[in-house]
């Protein structure tokens, strides 16, 4: 069978700010499909690589094939075409991926990809990567998992370790714990240097079962970069520790608070710079009815150099269908939520947003309502 799918998005302020992408995707057989996608995005924020971009206009797009070959295998090979504003790039990928089942509680998976990329300036970039990762739950309250690849070709190498451990430690309590680790260096241009960055995030998540009205979260988040290369050496550590509080205390008000403070040490040269700023926001939301909602939100950021930003907004919000919500709001200063917590971004205007809320249900593949 053939499914198509299609996503556009845009900026109410700025029409010329856009995204589109269109996929589809065929099933030849029980153990094979071909596959594509393209992407065009106009100045909205994107992903090409791992990198953010902004303020920019790139084309994506990728063709390709896998199949299972052997139970738990696959084999696939794909076309990559890249465009971030200095020209086109094209790759070819071929590669390997195995699952392993050890036991009931441990799970490997391996992998190997084979990739030439041909740039816009018509140098030819040859890689491999291999990596090798595992999953471990040797009981319903623990889980722990974890990831290591090298990626190695003439011009550069880097490796990539990712772990993760979740510890369940009664109904109501859950710890967690992330960790990032990337490492590059590059081999024919030696004052490009090396590259590491490192972010680990550790937590409590506490939710009142009795109730269901009550949930907090509390998170310690450590981040690291360090770059010795000539025109843009780095050396910074950033340390966020922040709470979040959710409490519903009637079916149509939920109360939503935020607190955080940020640390970060930069260091230039033989400089060094530290900056300090704490962050209060809270966040009403009241349903008129089934379908209808209201929201007010406000939040201020004090600096160690003695600034104070403020905002305030208020958002109507509409169920379209089930858990599907179109939010429209309009926001006032500068609102800083934790993810735009480093940054003066001003959030004055209108703004759209569509949310989707779901389970483990939209992904029953035999309702085929859902489906």
């Amino acid at each position: 069978f053939l499914e198509f799918n299609a996503v556009y998005e845009s900026s109410i302020n700025l029409v010329s700010k856009n995204r589109t992408t269109l996929g589809a995707q065929f099933q030849l057989n029980d153990n094979s499909k071909m596959y594509a996608k393209a992407e065009l995005n106009n100045d909205l924020e994107g992903q090409v690589n791992g990198i953010n971009l902004q303020g920019t206009t790139t084309r994506q797009a990728v063709v390709g094939l896998d199949a299972e070959y052997i139970k738990n295998g696959q084999i696939f090979s794909e076309y990559r075409f890249n465009d971030v504003g200095q020209g086109l790039s094209a790759s070819s990928a071929v590669g390997l991926r195995q699952l392993w089942k050890v036991s009931e509680a441990l799970t490997l998976n391996t992998g190997i990809e084979q990739v030439k990329t041909l740039a816009y300036d018509d140098s030819l970039e040859t890689a491999r990567a291999y990596n090798l990762g595992f999953l471990h739950q040797p009981n319903s309250e623990t889980k722990c998992g974890g990831k290591l690849e090298l990626r190695d070709s003439n011009i550069s190498q880097q490796w990539l370790g990712t772990a993760a451990f979740d510890y369940k430690m009664s109904d109501e309590w859950t710890a967690i714990a992330r960790d990032i680790y990337i490492a590059q260096n590059y081999k024919l241009v030696s004052s490009n240097g090396e590259l590491t960055q490192n972010q680990l995030q550790a937590g409590l998540a506490y939710r009142d079962l009795a109730t269901n009205r009550l949930s907090v979260l509390t998170k310690l988040e450590l981040r690291s970069e360090n770059s010795t290369a000539l025109n843009d050496e780095k050396d910074n550590q950033t340390t966020v520790a922040s709470v979040h509080v959710n409490y519903r205390p009637l079916r149509n008000l939920t109360l939503q608070a935020k607190a955080a403070q940020k640390i970060v040490r930069d260091r230039v040269a033989q400089h060094e710079i530290r900056w300090r700023a704490s962050l209060l926001a809270a966040k009403v939301n009241f349903e008129l009815t089934d379908i209808v909602d209201v929201v007010s939100l406000m939040g201020s950021v004090a600096q160690s150099n003695g600034t104070l930003i403020r905002g305030f907004g208020a958002e109507l919000g509409l169920k379209l269908y089930k858990n599907l919500r179109l939010g429209l709001s309009y926001t006032e200063g500068n609102y800083s939520d934790l993810e735009l917590f480093s940054a003066n971004a001003s959030w004055s205007g209108l703004h759209a947003k569509l949310s989707m809320k779901f389970d483990d249900v939209p992904f029953n593949g035999n309702r085929q309502m859902m489906n």
